[in-house]
């Protein structure tokens, strides 16, 4: 779900996310899975859009004591071809 201002094309999205990865090598250390929430302000520009937002998540390894958590700022951009 997005929240558009239209006077600036600018979208309010608020999200949830959820990673999990598994090292192919059986490497612990890379074991993961990383829950998240946040939103992110999205801006469409001509074929592409940018992005800026901010979300709290938690690292949780498979490593004894290895969860660290808090908040993440993040931005990209992205143009097609």
């Amino acid at each position: 779900m997005a929240f558009v201002r239209p006077k600036w094309k600018l979208q309010y999205v608020p999200f949830a996310e959820l990673t999990f990865a598994r090292d192919s090598y059986k490497l612990s250390f890379n074991n993961k899975i990383i829950p998240a929430v946040g939103f992110k302000f999205r801006r469409p520009v001509k074929g592409g859009e940018i992005n800026l937002g901010v979300k709290y998540a938690v690292d949780r390894r498979w490593i004894n004591g290895t969860t660290q958590y808090g908040a993440v700022a993040f931005g990209g951009w992205y143009k097609s071809f």
